[in-house]
C-alpha cells in the first residue's frame, strides 16, 4: 500500500473526503517528525512506539577497497510494535 492508497482507505473507512484524509495523514507524519526531532517518543497504546535511536561513532571497512571508514554518530528514527499487536499476526 502506498500513500495515496492509504488516503483512499482512510476516506472510505471514515467517510472523510480524500482531501480531509490527506490532511490527516500529513498531520500525522508532521506530528511524528516534530516529536522525534524534539527528542521525545510517541506511544500509541495497542499499536507501538516511535522513538529515536542514537548510534555510536564506529569504523567500518569498505568491502571492495578494504579502506577503513569512520561512520559518525547519528540519530535514527525507530518504531517498535507492541506485543499485543504483534501477537495478532502469529496465529
Amino acid at each position: 500500500m502506498n500513500k495515496s492508497q492509504l488516503i483512499d482507505a482512510i476516506a472510505k473507512k471514515t467517510g472523510l473526503t480524500k482531501e480531509q484524509s490527506a490532511k490527516a495523514v500529513e498531520a500525522y507524519h508532521e506530528i511524528i517528525e516534530d516529536t522525534l526531532n524534539n527528542g521525545d517518543e510517541l506511544r500509541i497504546v495497542g499499536f507501538g512506539t516511535y522513538r529515536t535511536m542514537t548510534t555510536k561513532e564506529h569504523t567500518v571497512r569498505h568491502p571492495i577497497t578494504h579502506e577503513t571508514i569512520t561512520v559518525k554518530a547519528m540519530r535514527k528514527p525507530a518504531f517498535k510494535f507492541t506485543q499485543s499487536f504483534t501477537e495478532k499476526f502469529s496465529k
